[in-house]
């Protein structure tokens, strides 16, 4: 007797457990349920309920009933929706007769949207993963495209103003082929030409910004002479009211620059000696004065204005306003460096754009030579097949050598074949 009750507190602890896991569960009926039969096995319930006849049998079968019940209102496990979804998608396309939907292959129009993409900073439509795929099964391909949509999206081939967006442009270009189908010679000579193009623009902007002026037009406006610097302009006011507020109103504006009296130079014993001639006032930024009378080697500009000079005499003259840009010889080297860095950007940038345009390393002669040879069409050198569409995707054929190449351009172009 003692074993059975044992065994049905067993039973009702374990019904009303599970009954807890399926309210916890959602299954709120059949948590219910199983709880209530556990209660009517538990012996101080059954004590309660008054004798009647064939009162266990009745009990066992309530409880047998009740866990029936709940087992029957328990819900059952579902497929998701995306996966039922889905297989009666393709229930339904098997029973019209229909093959599974694919995913459509890349093309070349794909590839050159995901560059022109990545280039602008823009969301690619097309997963990267897949052009790197593609891109490394066809990477000749993929260097045609590349080149095409390179070339079609940096600018300022020839512009000395945007040398250094160019240089951005072609490395961040030349970073996207390397992360695809890796590195090869002509990506790494296109690298290593648009670090020099990007340092030496930097050092053309420093120039710019030193001497504030547009070098490459304005340098031919620079003047360049031996001055005897005598002393700085003093501003003589009137002995009145008037004079004594004007001096104390320009005492509270900041001066721009100082003038400074430069007179033309005598020479005693190849010594300079200053001259007899005022020759203009000369203004210096306010941190650069002079350091004390003497001759000097300046580079200036004309400001188109003049001004009226007296002295102790009395006498009066009116000389020009020059703004002086630094001494000569340092303003020479600068002005020489600056066209240098210049001519080297363009050239640097011309064999870039070459090399977009052909697929192959140009170098070893003048880009100048080659755009007068083929102004606007190219060669297919391995095919004599001419072109007239640069962005065309026929590359040059390898000629190792440039003298013949330009000589086969030449002929030609005298006999006529090549029209612009």
């Amino acid at each position: 007797m003692g074993l059975l009750k044992i065994i049905r507190w067993i039973l009702s602890v374990l019904l009303a457990l599970a009954g807890f896991f399926l309210l916890s569960d959602g299954s709120a009926i059949a948590g219910f349920l199983w709880i209530f039969a556990g209660a009517l096995l538990l012996p101080p319930v059954t004590s309660k309920i008054p004798p009647f006849k064939r009162r266990k049998a009745i009990l066992a079968i309530c409880c047998a009933a009740l866990i029936f019940s709940g087992a029957l209102t328990i819900p059952q496990t579902k497929p998701s929706d995306s996966r039922q979804g889905k297989q009666s998608q393709e229930s339904s396309s098997i029973r019209d007769g229909e093959a599974p939907a694919k995913t459509e292959p890349l093309n070349k129009e794909d590839v050159s949207k995901w560059i022109k993409a990545k280039l602008t900073g823009k969301e690619p439509e097309t997963v990267s993963e897949e052009i790197m795929e593609w891109g490394r099964a066809n990477e000749n391909e993929f260097f045609k495209v590349w080149r095409k949509a390179s070339l079609k999206q940096i600018k300022g081939w020839e512009d000395s103003e945007d040398y250094v967006k160019t240089a951005e442009d072609v490395t961040k270009a030349c970073n996207i082929y390397k992360e695809t189908c890796g590195s090869n010679k002509k990506i790494e000579d296109m690298l290593q030409d648009a670090k020099t193009v990007s340092s030496f623009a930097k050092d053309n902007k420093k120039l710019t910004n030193k001497y504030n002026i547009d070098i490459l037009s304005d340098r031919e406006k620079c003047n360049f002479n031996t001055y005897y610097i005598t002393q700085q302009l003093n501003t003589s006011y009137s002995d009145n009211l008037a004079g004594k507020l004007q001096e104390e109103m320009d005492s509270y504006v900041p001066k721009e620059y100082l003038d400074w009296i430069a007179y033309d130079v005598d020479y005693a014993f190849d010594n300079p000696i200053c001259g007899n001639t005022c020759q203009m006032v000369i203004q210096t930024d306010v941190d650069e004065p002079f350091e004390r009378a003497d001759a000097y080697y300046l580079a200036y500009m004309d400001t188109g204005e003049t001004i009226t000079l007296g002295d102790s005499r009395g006498f009066s003259q009116k000389v020009p306003v020059c703004r002086m840009l630094g001494y000569g010889d340092a303003v020479k080297n600068d002005f020489s460096k600056f066209i240098s860095n210049l001519d080297t950007c363009y050239t640097l940038c011309q064999g870039i754009e070459q090399t977009l345009k052909t697929g192959k390393s140009v170098k070893n002669f003048k880009t100048a030579d080659l755009e007068n040879a083929i102004p606007d069409t190219w060669i297919d050198a391995d095919n004599a097949d001419i072109f007239d569409d640069l962005d065309s995707e026929t590359d040059l054929g390898d000629v190792s050598n440039t003298t013949f190449f330009m000589t086969v351009i030449k002929g030609y172009w005298k006999m006529g074949i090549l029209m612009k």
